[in-house]
């Protein structure tokens, strides 16, 4: 890999705009919303997110990583007119599923319409980070992620001092991020939305993509919506305030992942089983340094945070550290993956990881309560990181 310096300023410029997102949204927004709401409407709330991140991070996320790929392969700017097609099709698509939805699950009229809204620009948002990511527009990311950080904070001080809209932080931000993204990527624009003679491949190869990740996404995400049902809105919000540190430590994981995967798209020199031996081992360091770091983190945050679920979380310490740090060990191995092994194996790793989650979580919360839910999550997150180990260590012994 080039430029080593450069490489490390990408990293440290894509972590501060990562950063920004992840302090408003975990920081700020959730924290005040689960101690002003009330504990069935924050779990409300709280099904909104898990739902919007498993469809977001599976659509418009992936869409620009798809892109990226793309990109490596020289096809990028070629197929850019199918790219853009996908995202306004997808992102319509979404918002009209996403009012649908909340609307069964209860939700007001007027909550329903923002939500679905919201969820559109964030997958346009998502879309647009590794769009600007590739060109290495870094400054455009941080200053994106910075309007969301206003668009939260001046919504908190509305709902302190006037009304409690729930929905209020989460649209304000996203409007205003979506807004600026609109301006700083006017060049995506001027390409027409279009199929070219590369649709039905592009289009194939993001249901790859698409289908895997939404496997990994919905157990990344659904054991916060499997607990409600299971062990009741308490232990949902106790679970949550648990997961946050976990969600914070991608602060640093998420942006790294994004620069990997941007330079080793435009890498065709290295050595692939030197850069997959270097990676594997880099990932053992990574695995106890995290685990070490997790737990006093993960009752430090809990008691600044979310300090009335503190009993709950500690008798689930460790865990949430497993799953935090195999969940973080197996992005690595997957940027690594997704550059030079074959895009559809994925979705069969994501599945096992799957029916691994559901089948433990759900023995474990009937006999174990909380704490064999939280270790049968864990030991999916493992299973998954083990797949990709596995395949990795294959190539790297040919």
């Amino acid at each position: 890999m080039q430029n080593r310096k450069q490489f490390l300023k990408d990293i440290i410029k894509n972590t501060l705009a990562f950063g920004i997102y992840m302090v408003a949204f975990h920081i700020f927004m959730m924290p005040f919303l689960a101690k002003k709401l009330d504990p069935e409407i924050n779990a409300q709330f709280l099904l909104y997110v898990m739902i919007s991140n498993i469809a977001t991070l599976s659509i418009g996320n992936e869409l620009g990583i798809l892109y990226q790929v793309l990109t490596g392969r020289e096809k990028g700017e070629q197929t850019l007119p199918d790219i853009r097609y996908i995202l306004n099709f997808s992102s319509v698509v979404l918002s009209i599923l996403m009012f649908g939805t909340m609307i069964i699950l209860r939700f007001s009229l007027l909550a329903s319409l923002f939500l679905s809204l919201t969820v559109f620009m964030t997958n346009f948002r998502l879309f647009m980070v590794c769009y600007l990511r590739l060109r290495m527009n870094f400054k455009a990311i941080i200053a994106g992620n910075f309007l969301y950080f206003i668009g939260v904070v001046l919504s908190l001080v509305f709902l302190n001092y006037a009304f409690l809209i729930f929905w209020l932080p989460i649209f304000l931000a996203e409007l205003f991020s979506a807004l600026f993204y609109r301006y700083s990527a006017g060049d995506f624009f001027l390409v027409k939305p279009n199929k070219t003679s590369e649709f039905r491949v592009v289009l194939k190869e993001f249901f790859e993509l698409f289908s895997s990740t939404l496997l990994t996404n919905i157990p990344n995400y659904a054991d916060k919506i499997m607990i409600l049902p299971l062990l009741g809105d308490v232990m949902m919000a106790a679970y949550y305030a648990g997961s946050v540190v976990s969600n914070l430590l991608f602060i640093i994981i998420n942006p790294i992942n994004g620069v990997i995967l941007a330079w080793l798209s435009k890498d065709n020199i290295s050595d692939a089983k030197t850069i997959i031996n270097n990676h594997i081992k880099v990932n053992f360091i990574i695995i106890a340094l995290v685990f070490c770091l997790n737990i006093p983190a993960i009752y430090l945050m809990t008691w600044i945070l979310y300090k009335k679920y503190l009993h709950i979380v500690i008798t689930i310490l460790i865990p949430l550290s497993i799953n935090a740090t195999f969940s973080i060990a197996s992005s690595l191995l997957k940027m690594v993956y997704l550059r030079y092994l074959e895009l559809k194996r994925i979705k069969y790793f994501n599945l096992t990881q799957l029916m691994c989650f559901i089948l433990f979580s759900f023995i474990g919360s009937k006999f174990f309560g909380v704490i064999g839910f939280a270790f049968g999550a864990a030991f999916s997150k493992f299973v998954l990181w083990f797949l990709y180990l596995y395949s990795l260590f294959k190539v790297k012994n040919v």
